[in-house]
């Protein structure tokens, strides 16, 4: 692979995708991330061209406050709008084209919709937001990742993928009584599954373990004589209620903070080979539930959710 150098001739180790990161969670990592600034290059990602070069500004300040004694270099943005696949699928060109020594894709951006909405594509937003327009990503990025591995995928998850169960015949959720919580934690589950596909698909494309693909639950466990148990409510509502902060409206999920974890995994050498796990917010590797790891399950998550993507965009693209 070629020697990562920027437009300043800086040479980086790391060029870091980070879906979601003009706010939230997302914005914590890329400011965690673009604080090293010798070895990783931190590609933003927003919805707004506007939002993405205040971030990128924002974080040229911060560094500069810290005693940093030259102007950030390291910090790029790309803009789509994840409610367009179309978008999404542009994104992926820009990137292609503008950072050619992407190594790095951390899955971040995730919504929860108060009620449901349909994205401009026709398909419920969460859905669209959460898991299609990463499943875009994944197929449009992966031939970069694998030119330029050793590459690692992340996906920001959560064990809300517990709660719930595909509805094959419905997986648009059109024929259910909406349930903001039910259908984030759907996502989820859809995010699970799709990382642990691509954790296998690299057997095919004979790159095991040279592109590895984790996930990182990042929100808050309970440690009780060594085993991890779930915080105690006296309802489902009640402990959803406890993980999202109220909103009228769609909102980057801000996840309990898992930085130093998801930066460990981006960038230490420990985790180099590591693939198909799932680790807490403190970096423990979790037990995969059964349903999650079942392959066939999979597998037509990864090939309904391409058909879906293929018909909206009018393309062919198969892994």
């Amino acid at each position: 692979m070629s020697t990562n150098l920027n437009k300043d001739g800086l040479n980086f180790k790391r060029w870091i995708l980070i879906t979601g990161s003009t706010d939230g969670f997302g914005r914590q990592l890329a400011q965690e991330l673009a604080a090293n600034i010798y070895e990783n290059f931190v590609i933003i990602h927003g919805r707004s061209e506007k939002n993405c070069q205040k971030t990128v500004e924002e974080l040229g300040m911060e560094h500069e406050n810290v005693g940093n004694n030259r102007k950030q270099r390291n910090v790029d943005f790309v803009a789509a709008d994840f409610s367009k696949l179309s978008e999404v699928l542009k994104m992926s060109e820009v990137v292609r084209l503008r950072f050619p020594r992407l190594n790095t894709l951390i899955a971040c951006a995730s919504v929860v919709v108060q009620r449901r909405i349909k994205s401009h594509d026709g398909l419920e937003l969460t859905l669209q937001i959460n898991h299609l327009s990463h499943i875009v990503l994944f197929t449009e990025l992966l031939p970069l990742l694998e030119l330029n591995s050793p590459s690692r995928i992340l996906t920001v998850g959560s064990m809300l993928h517990n709660f719930s169960s595909i509805n094959w015949n419905d997986i648009n959720s059109e024929g259910c009584k909406y349930d903001k919580f039910a259908q984030y934690s759907l996502t989820k589950l859809m995010n699970h599954l799709a990382t642990l596909y691509l954790h296998r698909l690299m057997f095919k494309h004979k790159k095991q373990f040279q592109v590895t693909a984790n996930i990182v639950d990042a929100e808050k466990r309970v440690e009780n004589e060594g085993r991890t148990i779930l915080p105690q409510y006296s309802n489902r509502a009640q402990f959803y209620s406890s993980l999202f902060p109220a909103s009228s409206e769609p909102y980057l999920y801000e996840h309990v903070n898992a930085l130093e974890t998801l930066v460990r995994l981006t960038e230490d050498k420990e985790f180099e080979g590591i693939s198909g796990k799932y680790f807490d917010a403190n970096g423990k590797e979790l037990k995969l539930g059964a349903s999650v790891c079942d392959v066939r399950v999979q597998d037509q998550l990864w090939s309904e959710s391409v058909g879906i993507c293929e018909k909206i965009l009018g393309i062919t693209r198969r892994t």
